[in-house]
This record gives structure tokens, C-alpha cells and sequence, in this order.
């Protein structure tokens, strides 16, 4: 049966027969609820402005997840994933190099404040556990667990590409607020 719910126990039996347990399948970051509150009072504000239309409340609110007016402008600077090289916007997000919760509105929209990211890169990024020099040097945090990264065949990533003025200035802000190198 498809997604049926089981006991906690009978998980918990479940797992012990696979060699795994609930505190090796549980992700062991916290939750970022803070960033988390951040976001959705920021995209809340965003929706109860009067000082501009509707239309453009949709696009800064679309930003926050890499989509609509964002993701194109982004694409405008990124063809592809630097890291994984993947080239179908289907399968990239446009990630907001600074938080969009900590952008103005011209930052949400700005495609030189954004990367194209395959998911799990982006989840990285996010999160502080890479971050690029301007030259694209590849920035791994201490933080991050080696065979995650080997797990996905990325041993030889060293060098992604320079990045332009307007996004190094980006990455700048994410290296010293965001990194956690």
C-alpha cells in the first residue's frame, strides 16, 4: 500500500532490519525556523502592501521560490547548474544568492542575485554549507560531510567559472552571512 501510515514501532522494526535507525535517517541539522518565520512574515508583508499592484506582489512573491520573472532574469546570466552542469530550467531553481526574506524589492527581482542550482546544490547553498569565491573557486564548509558530497559524485568540483561584478557582489553578502565556512 502506497503512503500508508505505520506504527512507530513497527517502523522502528522496519529500520533495524535495513541496518538503519531513526536518528541516521532524521536529519541531524536543525530546522532553520527562525529563516523559516523570517520568510513567511516578509512574504506576508510583501502581500498586505498597498504601495504596489497585485501583479507585482505575484512576482515578488513567485522570487522567493525561484520562479516567474526571477528565474528569467536569472537565466539571462545562467545557462546551467556550475556545479552539476544540468541545462533544463525544469530541473534547476533559480536560488536567491542573499536571502529574499533580506532583499529590497529591486534584490527579489535582480537575475545577478541569483544561480541556476540543481535542488540538492541549491539546499547546500542555502544553507551555508558552499558558497563560491568571485573567481569560482568552489567553497565547502567544514560542516558538510564528505561522503554527502562523494555520494554525489562531486569529488572533482574544484572550479565553477568567474562570476560577474553584480554577482560577486552578491556572493560576497552570502560568504560573510550565510557560509559557514
Amino acid at each position: 500500500m502506497y503512503l500508508t501510515e505505520v506504527s512507530e514501532e513497527f517502523a522502528q522494526v522496519l529500520l533495524g532490519k535495513m541496518g538503519l535507525s531513526v536518528s541516521k535517517i532524521v536529519a541531524t541539522e536543525p530546522v532553520d525556523e527562525a529563516g523559516e518565520v523570517a520568510d513567511e512574515q516578509a512574504q506576508t508583508a510583501v502581500m498586505g502592501r498597498t504601495d504596489i499592484g497585485e501583479t507585482q506582489k505575484q512576482q515578488l512573491v513567485l522570487a522567493r521560490r525561484g520562479q516567474g520573472v526571477f528565474k528569467a532574469n536569472v537565466r539571462l546570466n545562467e545557462r546551467r547548474c556550475r556545479i552539476t552542469g544540468v541545462s533544463d530550467p525544469r530541473f534547476l531553481i533559480a536560488s536567491h544568492i542573499k536571502p529574499w526574506r533580506d532583499c529590497t524589492d529591486q534584490e527579489k527581482l535582480d537575475g545577478c542575485n541569483g544561480l541556476l542550482l540543481s535542488p540538492h546544490v541549491d539546499r547546500l547553498f542555502d544553507r551555508g554549507l558552499i558558497s563560491f569565491a568571485n573567481d569560482g573557486t568552489l567553497l565547502k564548509s567544514a560542516v558538510l560531510p564528505p561522503e554527502v558530497w562523494s555520494a554525489w559524485g562531486l569529488d572533482n568540483i574544484i572550479n565553477v567559472g568567474a562570476f560577474t561584478n553584480a554577482q560577486a557582489t552578491y556572493l560576497a553578502l552570502h560568504r560573510e552571512a550565510i557560509f559557514k565556512g
